[in-house]
C-alpha cells in the first residue's frame, strides 16, 4: 500500500522538480542574491545554491529576495525592471510552490488514500466471498455424508 501511494507522488514530485528548475534560472537571470544561510553551504555553485534557496522557499522558509548586486548599478529603467521582476518571481515561486504545489500534494495524497482505502475494502469483499465459497463447500460435504 505505501508502494502505490509513493508511485502515485512521482508525477508530483516530477512537476515540482521541474518548476524548482524553472524558478531557479529565473533567479540566475535576474542575478539575485543568495540568501545568507544558503550561500554558507560549502562547495555549491551559484546555481546549486539558487536550486535550494528555491527549494527552501517553496517549502516556505520565505526568506525576502536579496538583490544588493542590482542595487549597485547604475540607476536605470533596466535596474527598476530587474527589482520589479525580482519580487514578481519571488510572488510567483511562492505562490506556484508554496501555496498551489503544497495543495495538489494534499489532493493527491487524498487521492492515493481514497484507492487505498476501496482496495481494502475489494479485498475484504473478496475474503468474505471466499469464506462463503468455503462453508458452502462443507455444508455441501457435510451433505452427501448423510
Amino acid at each position: 500500500m505505501v508502494i502505490f501511494v509513493l508511485q502515485s507522488l512521482i508525477p508530483f514530485n516530477v512537476v515540482y522538480l521541474i518548476f524548482v528548475l524553472i524558478f531557479s534560472i529565473c533567479n540566475v537571470v535576474l542575478k539575485l542574491d543568495i540568501d545568507e544561510e544558503v550561500d554558507e553551504a560549502q562547495k555549491l555553485s551559484y546555481f546549486q545554491k539558487t536550486l535550494l534557496q528555491t527549494f527552501r522557499t517553496g517549502l516556505g522558509e520565505l526568506g525576502m529576495p536579496s538583490f544588493k548586486t542590482v542595487m549597485q548599478q547604475k540607476d536605470t529603467f533596466f535596474r527598476t525592471m530587474n527589482v520589479y521582476l525580482i519580487w514578481l518571481l519571488w510572488f510567483l515561486t511562492v505562490f506556484f510552490l508554496l501555496i498551489f504545489m503544497i495543495n495538489f500534494l494534499i489532493a493527491v495524497i487524498t487521492s492515493a488514500y481514497q484507492r487505498v482505502m476501496n482496495y481494502q475494502k475489494l479485498i475484504g469483499f473478496k475474503h468474505k466471498a471466499d469464506l462463503n465459497y468455503e462453508t458452502y463447500m462443507l455444508i455441501s460435504t457435510f451433505m452427501e455424508l448423510k
